[in-house]
C-alpha cells in the first residue's frame, strides 16, 4: 500500500503544480483585462483551457490510485476521501496528506477569488462596451436588416448583440 499512497502523493503533488500555475495564469488574465491586452488575453484563456485538460487528466489518475488504496484498506471506493485517507493511520504519509490537503484547500480558495475577480473585470467591460457601441450606433438605422439573399427586412429595435466569431 506505501506504493500506492507515494503515487497519490505524487499525483497530488503534481495537481498542486498545476493549480499553482492557474492560479498565476488569472493573477495574469486580471492585468491583461485592466490593460485592455485583448490578444494576450485571448492566449492566455487558450493555455487555461489546456492547463484545465491537464488537471482533469491528474484527477482521474487521483481518483484511480484511491479506488485501489480503498480496496486494499477494503472501503467502498466513494466513501474514501482524501480526508477520510488522512484519518486512517498512513504513519510516514499522514503530515505530508494533512499538508498537502490543506495546500490545495488554499489554493482552491484563492482561485475561486481570483476567478470572481476577474468575472467581474469582464462583466464591466462589457457593460463599458454595450453602452459605448449605444452611443456610437444610431438607434433608427438598428430596425433595418437584411437578409442574405439583400432584401431589406424591418425588425422591432432591441438589444444590441456582439458576437466574435473565430
Amino acid at each position: 500500500m506505501n506504493d500506492q499512497i507515494r503515487a497519490l502523493v505524487g499525483l497530488i503533488r503534481r495537481e498542486e503544480v498545476m493549480l499553482q500555475e492557474f492560479l498565476e495564469l488569472l493573477e495574469r488574465q486580471k492585468g491583461f483585462l485592466l490593460d485592455n491586452e485583448s490578444e494576450a488575453f485571448e492566449t492566455s484563456v487558450t493555455r487555461q483551457t489546456e492547463l484545465l485538460q491537464s488537471i482533469r487528466g491528474v484527477e482521474q489518475e487521483r481518483v484511480t490510485v484511491i479506488a485501489q488504496i480503498a480496496r486494499t484498506l477494503k472501503i467502498e471506493g466513494e466513501e474514501l476521501t482524501l480526508t477520510r485517507l488522512i484519518e486512517t493511520t498512513l504513519g510516514e504519509f499522514d503530515e505530508e496528506l494533512r499538508e498537502l490537503k490543506r495546500s490545495l484547500n488554499r489554493l482552491v480558495d484563492r482561485i475561486r477569488k481570483a476567478n470572481q475577480v476577474n468575472a467581474h473585470l469582464v462583466h464591466r467591460s462589457l457593460d463599458y462596451l454595450h453602452k459605448s457601441v449605444a452611443w456610437l450606433i444610431d438607434s433608427g438605422d438598428l430596425s433595418v436588416t437584411y437578409t442574405a439573399g439583400g432584401e431589406v427586412n424591418q425588425r422591432a429595435v432591441g438589444a444590441v448583440l456582439l458576437n466574435k466569431q473565430m
